[in-house]
């Protein structure tokens, strides 16, 4: 694209009016190609593994019931937790819980 940009650029005539609509139009391209390649941030950037041990979040069980619950290990379960606190914005568990009902993750009042 940057090469494309460079010859609609330099290599055509400026007074030419097609030439000004390419370069507009590959300029107006670019910024679209590159709006869709932003990656996910915040709640948007959760995977469905994160997902499913943020959903164990608001309970009273400890990280190591929560692997026994999903059947994987403590350190994956530390690691996403991790992960969900630093996409949310959060320093603690029950602060990433509240970050997440407020977006909308989790219901108001969940128990499990």
């Amino acid at each position: 694209m940057l090469e494309l940009e460079h010859h609609a650029r330099f290599e055509t005539q400026p007074t030419e009016g097609a030439a000004r609509s390419v370069i507009s139009d590959v300029i107006e391209l670019r910024a679209e190609v590159d709006a869709m390649h932003q990656p996910a941030s915040g709640s948007a950037a959760l995977t469905g593994a994160e997902l499913r041990v943020l959903h164990l979040l608001p309970s009273n069980l400890t990280l190591a019931d929560i692997a026994t619950e999903l059947f994987v290990s403590r350190n994956t379960v530390k690691s996403h937790a991790a992960s969900i606190y630093r996409k949310l914005g959060a320093s603690k568990r029950s602060e990433a819980v509240d970050h997440a009902r407020s977006a909308g993750l989790l219901a108001t009042m969940q128990a499990v």
